[in-house]
Formats: C-alpha cells, structure tokens, sequence
C-alpha cells in the first residue's frame, strides 16, 4: 500500500512537471540562460562571474525552472533604429542609454539588468574619440531567480572633426597694396574642404583702391561636407594721400623777346580731391607772370611748388629769351651852320649795341657827308641819316644853315674901252 501510494505521487509530480512544460512559451527569442556579463565586442572571451541571485538555489534547480518559466522581454532599443544592420548607430561624442524598462516579467517580478562593458552598472556609455567601431552589448535580466539575454549590434561611428584654420588673422594695409590671403585649413579627417571667402573681399588676393580707407570684415568659411569652421577677421586699410597730378605746366606765349610779358599756365588736379595751392618762384609773380625787359635775354628756368597741404611737388621748364634787336644808334650828327663857299663835312658816328652790321645812307640837301657850297646856296636845308642793321632802322635829320657871304668887290678884266 505504501509503494502504492508512493508510486502515485511520482506519477502525479511527472504529470505536474509536463503540464508545466507545455505551458511555457515555444520559439521566444529571448533566451533563458544563467545570467553573465559578456564582454563588448563580437568575439570577446573575457566574460564575468554567474551573479548570487539567492542563497540555496542549485544549478539543477535553475536548470529546471528554466524548463518551467520564460521571461518575456521587450526590445531594448527605444528610439534607436536599426540601421544598415545595427540595432542602433551612435557618433563619437553621443550617449549610449536605456530606457528604463527594459523587459516585462510574467508573474510580475521585479527585474534586475545587467549589461557588458563598455556601459556601466546603468546602462551607459559616454563615448568618445577613438571608440568608433562595432559592438555586441549584451544586457541580461533577471527575475532573481531565471535570466534571459539580449544582444545587440551597436555601431559608433568617428566623430567628424571640423576643418581648422589658421594663419588667419586681422590685418592693416595701406590704400593701393595688395591684399593677400594664406590661411591654413586643415582637416583631420583628410575630408575635402572647401573655402570660401565673403564680406570685403569674395577672393583670397585683392588690391586695394584708393577708395578703400576704413575698416572692413572678411569672413572665411571651411566646410569638409559635413561641418563648417567659420572665422571673421578685421581688415584694416589706412588712407594714403596722393600727390598732386600736375598735366600741364607752360607759358603762353611761343616766342619769347625781350621786353614781352611770360604768363604761366598750370593744370594740376588733386586725386584725393584735396586743395591745392601754387607758389611760384620767382622771377614770376604770385600770379606766375613776369614782364621781361632788355639784358633778360638767355635761358631761365620757370618754377613753381604745387601743394596739397600734405605732399608737394615742383614743376619747372626752361625758357630761352630771344634778345630784343637794338637800332642803331646815331650820334655826333647835329645841326650845323655854314658860309657859302664852305665845303661841308659830315661825321656822325653810327654804332649798333647787337654788334650788328650797319650800313646808312643821307638824303635831302646831301647824299654823302660832304658837300661843297656855292654863292647862291643861301638858304636852310635838310639833311636826314638813315641806319639800319638789317632788322630795323634809325633816322636822324638835321637843318644845314648856307649863311650868305659878302664878297668884296672884283675888277673886271678888261678895264678900257
């Protein structure tokens, strides 16, 4: 009787233990295993210690309740989708997290996670540079006494660095001088970068104009594709004060003589559009004249100082004055006064200051310089002198006084009849 009995609580307990398998969840993907702490990547070896999830359980108990009980799990990768394979895509720099239920327990037991390296005890990872790669995370759950598994294919991808640049800063040039940019950019990540330059300038050489004085931005842009490095810089450009343009500087009159009046002419022009002011040297006058006269024949140089207030410039020509002709002069060559009979003798002294020949001539009462008068001469006459060099001439008469002379009386030759 007691084997009978004994033999039917056996037979119950098997019956008991199969209903119990055929209640349990068939083709779940969450696997009921002894929890363990695998490691980060694919392959890794390095795996932790089973953890104490309650004090007398042995393994062929766990081994038996994991026939019985399948813990339901959720997929634990909120918000995070998959992508070209991987359960989640994450860049250098981003924080790798969990929502904080992770899996639903059937009989409503309190679940604890665990999760392999490189997250910590709360499922997180702070990446950073240099942890770009692929990873198997494993997380576990337990209910304290079963345990399921999950892992999941994690990529992080290489922080994209910006491109860097350098040798690029504010500057101060002078109106006209050429503006020359060599920036250094770089990029890390060798990607391809692009430069742009916007603001002042749209190209990295510029010459400046003499409009440009003032302070001016340039702004300098890299971008590999992905990120873009922006610095500004000031540009400084001074004003720089030009001289005068002075495009013509003469005198009006062509020919120049002795004795004719020399007036400047000056067109200056400022291209700064400055003031200008004209000091003229002398021998020209505040107005740039100078009335030339006899013994100012020769070469001269004609200036004068052009001045914007700041710079000053000085013009000059030269000048040739043609000497004025000098007529001859005649001298010694008065009126005179002579007796009848008297021979007359002319000498005036004829002279010419150019050192130019002279020839003369008499007109009027004589036609030489002498003359030899007769007894009925009686009477004033006119005699004129005419010298000349050839270019111009110089006439001088004088009056010739015949005074009558007595005679005494003559005997005839022939005194008888």
């Amino acid at each position: 009787m007691k084997y009978t009995i004994g033999i039917f609580l056996i037979v119950l307990s098997v019956l008991f233990a199969a209903c119990e398998l055929e209640s349990s969840t068939p083709g779940n993907e969450t696997n009921a295993t002894n929890m363990t702490n695998a490691s980060l990547f694919v392959d890794a070896n390095n795996t932790e210690d089973t953890p104490d999830f309650g004090s007398g359980m042995s393994s062929e108990t766990t081994q038996v309740q994991e026939e019985e009980e399948t813990l339901v799990e959720e997929e634990t990768t909120p918000a995070l989708a998959e992508n070209n394979g991987f359960d989640a895509t994450f860049t250098e720099g981003d924080i790798l997290e969990f929502k904080k239920e992770l899996a639903q327990d059937p009989d409503g037991d309190t679940l604890r996670y665990t999760f392999s390296k490189p997250l910590n005890a709360d499922g997180e990872w702070y990446t950073g540079v240099g942890d770009a790669g692929v990873y198997d995370i494993t997380i576990t759950a337990s209910d304290g006494k079963l345990i399921s598994t999950k892992t999941l294919k994690v990529q992080v991808l290489a922080l994209n660095n910006k491109p860097i640049i350098s040798n690029f800063a504010d500057i101060t040039i002078k109106e006209g001088e050429t503006l020359q940019f060599n920036p250094s950019v770089i990029d890390v990540d060798n990607d391809e970068v692009t430069v742009t330059y916007s603001g002042f300038v749209t190209e990295d050489s510029y010459t400046t104009t003499y409009n440009d004085a003032g302070e001016h931005t340039v702004t300098l842009v890299a971008s590999d594709g992905t990120d873009v490095t922006t610095k500004e810089i000031t540009v400084t450009v001074t004003d720089v004060n030009r001289k005068p343009l002075v495009s013509q500087f003469a005198t009006v009159e062509k020919t120049i003589t002795e004795g004719d009046k020399i007036t400047m002419t000056i067109d200056a022009q400022d291209p700064d559009g400055d003031k200008i002011t004209v000091a003229f040297d002398e021998p020209l006058n505040e107005n740039g004249e100078w009335q030339t006269a006899l013994g100012d024949a020769g070469q001269h140089e004609l200036s004068a100082k052009i001045s914007d207030g700041v710079n000053t410039i000085e013009k000059s020509i030269d000048v040739t004055i043609i000497a004025q002709n000098n007529a001859p002069s005649i001298t010694n060559f008065e009126d005179i006064s002579v007796s009848e009979g008297d021979k007359i003798v002319l000498n005036p002294i004829v002279t010419d200051a150019d050192g130019d020949e002279v020839t003369f001539k008499y007109t009027g009462y004589m036609t030489t310089n002498e003359k030899q008068t007769g007894f009925e001469d009686k009477g004033v006459y006119s005699v004129t002198l005419t010298a000349t060099d050839g270019q111009v001439s110089t006439t001088k008469t004088i009056q010739i006084d015949v005074v009558d002379k007595n005679r005494a009386p003559v005997f005839n030759e022939d005194l008888f009849s």
